[in-house]
């Protein structure tokens, strides 16, 4: 007669099961491991900072001077030879801009104030995030 107490014979479906299981997420953590490039997730994940940035931009610059008096300096400049306009600040380009679309960004941002500081703050604490503050 053989001696039916081999090790798998003492094993109990519930081990069974947990060594399946374990092989089963060690193969996709693997596989995840393998596929998974942090130098393209840093890269994609800077990408999408820069862009929130530009669009978070007022691409106006308000201060007040000695007199207590608003002054508003507008950050888009166009440069030679072309037709597009680029932001000062942080380089967002935009085709076409008509000066009436200026003027009315500008007048916006003046009668609101605090919208303007809003959006400045958001904006600062992008680039904070960022890690270029």
């Amino acid at each position: 007669m053989t001696d039916l107490n081999t090790p798998l014979n003492n094993i109990t479906f519930g081990q069974l099961m947990l060594t399946i299981f374990s092989i089963v997420v060690g193969a996709i953590a693997i596989k995840i491991t393998i596929t998974f490039d942090w130098n393209k997730h840093l890269e994609m994940r800077q990408k999408n900072l820069i862009m929130k940035l530009q669009n978070t931009c007022t691409h106006i610059n308000l201060s007040f001077n000695e007199k207590k008096e608003l002054l508003a300096e507008g950050l888009f400049e166009s440069p030679p030879g072309t037709w597009q306009w680029q932001c000062k600040r942080f380089g967002l380009i935009r085709n076409n801009m008509s000066q009436t679309e200026v003027n009315e960004t500008y007048r916006y941002y003046i009668k609101n104030f605090n919208e303007y500081k809003k959006r400045n703050n958001r904006f600062n604490k992008l680039l904070k995030k960022a890690g270029m503050l």
